[in-house]
């Protein structure tokens, strides 16, 4: 913990918090994470029911509030405005993850198992099956030149699709 951190008396002097965290103070920073990120992590949680995802909503608001403390409005409770950030990011991530589209979006959603993330129906033969095709053509060919009376057939193209 930070020099800043332990001479803080959070009920008297948060704008003096407030004063430094806007002049970009690291140390302020510091205690503003070390006193609040257990209660904005159990906030979140709160409303998440998933630590991970609690973990990662308390870094966001953090990171909020670092870019934002410059328009912080003095005399404001900064308690109030980390917590108003909290709801909205644990609001917003559950509005997404909870949202229909939100599937067609995730790219970590794992597939059925023996399926692919995508399938695309290939609509032409395989050179194998190509072959087999072409194969099989001059076979029931030779068969049917063998029947008597037959000869006059019209053969298969060789080239024609299966």
């Amino acid at each position: 913990m930070s020099d800043w951190a332990s001479a803080l008396s959070w009920g008297r002097d948060e704008s003096a918090l407030v004063s430094e965290l806007q002049a970009g103070s690291e140390a302020a920073f510091d205690c503003l994470v070390t006193h609040y990120h257990a209660p904005v992590f159990n906030l979140i949680l709160s409303m998440l029911a998933d630590p991970s995802d609690a973990a990662d909503g308390t870094q966001e608001v953090f990171l909020k509030a670092f870019k934002g403390i410059k328009s912080f409005r003095q005399g404001s409770s900064l308690k109030t405005w980390l917590y108003r950030i909290a709801v909205r990011e644990a609001l917003n991530h559950r509005r997404w993850f909870q949202a229909p589209f939100a599937e067609k979006y995730l790219h970590d959603a794992e597939p059925e198992e023996g399926h692919c993330k995508l399938e695309l129906e290939d609509l032409h033969a395989t050179p194998f099956d190509q072959l087999a095709s072409r194969e099989i053509q001059t076979v029931v060919q030779s068969a049917l030149n063998e029947i008597p009376g037959v000869s006059a057939a019209p053969s298969f193209s060789a080239t024609s699709k299966a």
